[in-house]
This record gives C-alpha cells, sequence and structure tokens, in this order.
C-alpha cells in the first residue's frame, strides 16, 4: 500500500531486480525520484507544522473540529491581520462566498456565488466546510442544523458554501477576540 514505507521498499527492490537491465535501471531512476519527492513534502510538512507552532491566528484555527495545520495556516494567512475588516459580513465579502443579489424595485433574485474576491481563501474555507459538515463531533450545533436545512432545499454546494459563510462569522469573531472554538457556544 506504501510503496515509501519498509514493505514497500523490499517490495520494490525485488520487482526491479526481476526486471531485465534497461527496464530495471528505467525503473529505479522513477523509483528514486519518487523517494525524493516524498523527502521534500516531508520537509514541507515539516516547515508548515514549525510555522503554525509560532503563527497564533492559526493555532486559533486549528481548534476547529477538521482543520489541520495546511488549512488553518493557509486561512490565518489570506485573513491576514481581521482587524482590517469592519465585521464578519465584510470579511465573507472579501472572500466571495457571498450570493450575488440583483434587486430592482421590489423585486430581488438571488443567485450563485458572486466569486470575485480572494480565491485561497474560498476554496480553503469550502475545504474546511466539508470537513465540518462531515464532523460528528459538531452533531446539533447551528453549523450542522444550518447545513441541513440548506442541503434539503438547495443541494450540497450551496449547503458547503452556507457552512463557509457561518464558518467565516466564527472565525472572525476568533481572531479579533484571540478565543479558541468552543463547540458548546455553537449548539445554541
Amino acid at each position: 500500500k506504501d510503496l515509501t514505507g519498509r514493505g514497500g521498499r523490499r517490495w520494490m527492490e525485488q520487482f526491479i531486480a526481476a526486471l531485465s537491465p534497461d527496464a530495471a535501471l528505467a525503473c529505479r531512476a522513477v523509483w528514486e525520484a519518487l523517494l525524493d519527492i516524498k523527502e521534500r513534502i516531508d520537509a514541507l510538512g515539516r516547515a508548515i507544522e514549525d510555522a503554525v507552532d509560532t503563527y497564533a491566528p492559526a493555532q486559533l484555527l486549528m481548534t476547529i473540529p477538521g482543520c489541520g495545520a495546511i488549512l488553518a495556516l493557509t486561512i490565518a494567512v489570506e485573513i491576514g491581520d481581521v482587524r482590517r475588516f469592519f465585521n464578519a459580513k465584510k470579511l465573507c465579502g472579501y472572500s466571495g462566498l457571498v450570493p450575488r443579489v440583483r434587486q430592482s424595485g421590489e423585486s430581488s433574485w438571488t443567485g450563485p456565488l458572486v466569486k470575485q474576491g480572494n480565491a485561497h481563501l474560498r476554496r480553503a474555507m469550502v475545504l474546511l466546510a466539508q470537513q465540518v459538515a462531515g464532523s460528528s463531533t459538531l452533531q446539533g450545533t447551528r453549523l450542522k442544523r444550518g447545513h441541513y436545512r440548506v442541503l434539503r432545499k438547495s443541494g450540497p454546494n450551496p449547503a458547503k458554501a452556507e457552512v463557509a459563510r457561518h464558518l467565516l462569522h466564527v472565525i472572525f469573531a476568533m481572531l479579533r477576540d484571540g478565543t479558541s472554538f468552543d463547540a458548546e457556544l455553537m449548539a445554541a
């Protein structure tokens, strides 16, 4: 299952030994390139872990269930200083996770996401929303209830966008106040 583990390395050595010399040479070159790439990925993972350890906003975000180091660091860096946003609605607008609205007189039309804004933050928030939507630890919270309500009405993608918007409101408060995620507050 894991070609870079001990068992996988033994299997690969046996596989390469059974090949013709030319095929073995080519296969070994690809194999060594794969091992080199894995080492680089591991080094980057350690660097990200070290960066999270020294960056307080990312540490706060990691208290959200389903938010790992890479996602927390991405969201924290893309938001930057949360004080530059007047309120959470402005942060949602910055991310592009707000619906397109057309109004004329008494009529109003709400459409798909505007997708104007920070694409990296929007993508990270949708990934976090997927994790939160599938989390059993947040069962019965406002996040899950909002997800199920929109899921029944409009489908899975609008439901993820709804959870992502709600999470941005939570993240705004967390970063503004310097507090960690509290599932009990979400249960109300």
